[in-house]
């Protein structure tokens, strides 16, 4: 059959808007493809309204996943746009029987064809209805697996660290300290914590957060005071005898080096 009639509100019907609600164009698509398909094979000759195509080959011919396929033929036979026939376990379309062009209408053999798909009505309704409750179930059950797979998973919750004073005025939690103690060693975390409780008690210092006073000012401070310590002490060359306040380990008047070893005199 060369042609057949082809509703110009079929976007609008019932079963067609309910097809898209649940696949999109690609329903619709799919389901005006199936039914060229076998109006194409339709002749006075082959007065089959069945489609020869199962799911795995529309799969290939649209290049759709075959599952996807599959559930939107189901869908197809569950809403009637589609019949099932349990005898050929093959999908026909019993409305392309009333859009037929008149060189086909008037064949005897199709007139009486039609006569029989019209008893098998009732039956093949009841099938359907059946098929609708399962694929509507799928449906569902797809809606929800992808709605739990989208929502994003929640994100732990830390337990609140409480602060403990440790020196006078200087609160950290034990995270904190322990992150002094493991970069600078534990005298050294002692050291600033002191520092900054002392800064705080003489000059009235008042931070919203005191680690990170202890970042951004007392470890630089802390760290420079060995330095100027050693600087103020100077030391004694053992080569000419030279006191150097230096920092450097290389003699200002003999240019030798304090760990040199000393020559003895001959």
């Amino acid at each position: 059959m060369k042609w057949f009639k082809h509703d110009s509100n079929a976007l609008h019907d019932a079963k067609i808007e309910k097809l898209i609600m649940k696949y999109g164009i690609e329903g619709y698509g799919m389901y005006f493809a199936c039914v060229e398909m076998i109006a194409e094979k339709l002749s006075a000759e082959n007065m089959s309204f069945e489609l020869e195509h199962d799911a795995e080959l529309l799969a290939h011919k649209f290049k759709i996943d075959s599952k996807r396929t599959e559930e939107i033929m189901k869908c197809c036979v569950a809403l009637n746009l589609f019949q099932y026939s349990e005898e050929s376990n093959k999908i026909f379309c019993q409305a392309l029987s009333r859009r037929v062009d008149n060189t086909t209408a008037q064949n005897p053999q199709f007139k009486t064809l039609i006569e029989s798909m019209k008893t098998q009505k009732l039956e093949t309704n009841l099938s359907n209805l059946k098929l609708l409750q399962e694929t509507c179930s799928i449906g569902e059950e797809r809606r929800v697996e992808k709605k739990r797979e989208e929502k994003p998973p929640l994100r732990p919750v830390k337990p609140l660290e409480v602060k403990k004073e440790y020196a006078e005025g200087v609160l950290l939690t034990d995270t904190q300290f322990w992150k002094l103690a493991t970069t600078y060693g534990e005298p050294m975390a002692k050291k600033l914590v002191d520092t900054l409780s002392s800064a705080k008690q003489a000059k009235g210092y008042k931070y919203k957060s005191d680690y990170h006073a202890i970042l951004s000012w007392v470890v630089e401070k802390c760290k420079a005071e060995p330095l100027a310590e050693r600087k103020t002490k100077g030391w004694k060359c053992p080569h000419c005898g030279e006191t150097n306040t230096h920092n450097d380990s290389r003699c200002m008047k003999c240019r030798k080096d304090r760990d040199d070893p000393v020559e003895e005199d001959k």
